[in-house]
Parts: structure tokens; sequence; C-alpha cells
């Protein structure tokens, strides 16, 4: 099976502090930004970072900031700033020569009840803005579920910005357990063709833990059977374990899990 892993870490603690175990390790990494990390840190402090990784051969993506900002935002000034962030967050991907960013689409239909088609025609909107910059840059940007009850909304948003356009899916199991309504093949096999990344994390069935991949509930045995089968080439996968004494056995069962099925 063909697929890179990476880690979690947020820009400013791999900056300040995890950087050298990251580089001790031989570890690809998911840089985090938050609007905090984006306005605290120069330039020049992206650059630095994305400089050690590419010396020691690492790969890095980029995860866009994601409270507040929704693609879809009603208030068009607000989804101005939304583009604004995201196109921040595409110039940080570049800089460490991401091939995918990661973003939420903000949908949580306890906000949009009654306006989805709405917000569906801002978010296209959105994406498409993004996908022309991205297109540039060589990226592809990967939409995430988080509160999405089920598939529908993901593929609506694909199905909206049409062929070629540089804009994937990105499946959390972890998210899918605590949120979704639908099953987690369902959501796999309805949004195959956009397949390109996975967040990897363990929870209990109740609460977004990011527990160690193993420690909870979640389906990842089934998860790698379905990838096996139908993962499109250059698949990535993110481990989102949030405590650092749970990053390298998640890292270890991944990469068990990736051996078992072949790659």
């Amino acid at each position: 099976m063909d697929a890179t892993i990476f880690v979690s870490c947020p820009f400013t603690r791999l900056y300040q502090r995890y950087l050298p175990e990251i580089l001790r390790h031989g570890l690809n990494v998911e840089v985090g930004l938050n609007c905090g990390g984006l306005l605290r840190h120069p330039t020049d402090s992206f650059r630095e970072v994305a400089g050690r990784l590419r010396e020691a051969g690492l790969r890095a993506l980029v995860h866009a900031p994601f409270t507040d900002l929704s693609l879809g935002a009603l208030d068009p000034g607000v989804r101005e700033v939304v583009r604004e962030r995201l196109l921040q967050a595409l110039e940080v991907g570049r800089l460490f020569g991401a091939p995918k960013l990661v973003v939420h689409s903000g949908f949580d239909r306890r906000h949009y009840w009654g306006q989805e088609e709405r917000w569906m025609r801002g978010a296209v909107e959105t994406l498409l803005h993004l996908a022309r910059r991205a297109d540039e840059y060589g990226m592809e940007i990967v939409v995430e579920n988080v509160f999405e009850p089920d598939w529908r909304i993901h593929y609506s948003l694909f199905q909206g910005v049409g062929e070629g356009a540089p804009v994937g899916f990105c499946f959390d199991i972890g998210h899918h357990k605590v949120f979704s309504r639908t099953g987690q093949e369902e959501w796999l096999e309805r949004l195959a063709p956009w397949l390109s990344h996975c967040h990897l994390h363990d929870n209990l069935g109740r609460h977004d833990d990011h527990l160690a991949v193993g420690q909870g509930v979640l389906d990842f045995s089934g998860l790698f059977r379905w990838l096996r089968e139908r993962a499109r080439p250059g698949l990535t996968l993110t481990v989102e374990a949030h405590r650092e004494e749970d990053v390298l056995v998640s890292v270890e069962r991944v990469r068990g899990f990736v051996g078992e099925s072949g790659g």
C-alpha cells in the first residue's frame, strides 16, 4: 500500500520545542496553523523550519486555521476574511513545499439550518478562489470532515468545484465516530473519487479525545482494509494523537496497518 505517514504538530510548538524530536525520529510533519501562529511568527520562522525539514529529507503538509472560519460564511465580509486567512496558510504551505493543505468546511447544520444552499454557493466560490492559487503552487486543498452529519456536504462541495480542480477529501476517522450519523464505509464509498488524506486518532465514541491509535473503539482494521482496495495513489496519513507519549506508539501502529496492507 502506497501511503506516506505524517504526525501533527502545531507550528508554535514545533518551532519552540518539538523540531529536534521530529528530526531525531525522522518524522514527516503536518504543520498546524492558527491565527495566533500566523500573526506571531514572521515568514523567516516558517522558512527556517521548512529548511531544516528539507535538509533532513522530511516532508510537510500544512493544516490551515479553522476556528471561526466557515468556507460558506453567509456574511460576505466574513467570507472575505476566511479567504484571506486560508490564502495566508497557502503561502506557508508554499514555503514548506507542502503538497496538500487541510481545511475545515466550517459547516454546522445547527448554524445553517434552512440556509444550506446559500452556504454551499459561498463555500464553492471560496474553494474555487483558493484552488486557483493552490494550482499555481502544485498543491491540493483537502477538506476534512468535522461536524457534518453525513457525506452529502462534502459531495456537494466537490461536485460544485468540478473536475480538474485541486480539491480532495480528508477523512478524519475520529470525527466521523463522534459527529457523523452515517457509517464509515458509506462515507468512504461515496467520497472515494476525492479521498486523498486521512487523519488517524482514536476515541471512546463520545468525545473527540484524540487518543493513541488502538486505545479506543475505532475501526482501523476496516479503514485500512478499504484503503488497500480502493485508495488512489499518493495517499497521505497523519497521526493526530494529542499526547506526546501517544505519537510514536500511534506511528508504529499505523506502520503496522500499512505493512499489513502490503506497502
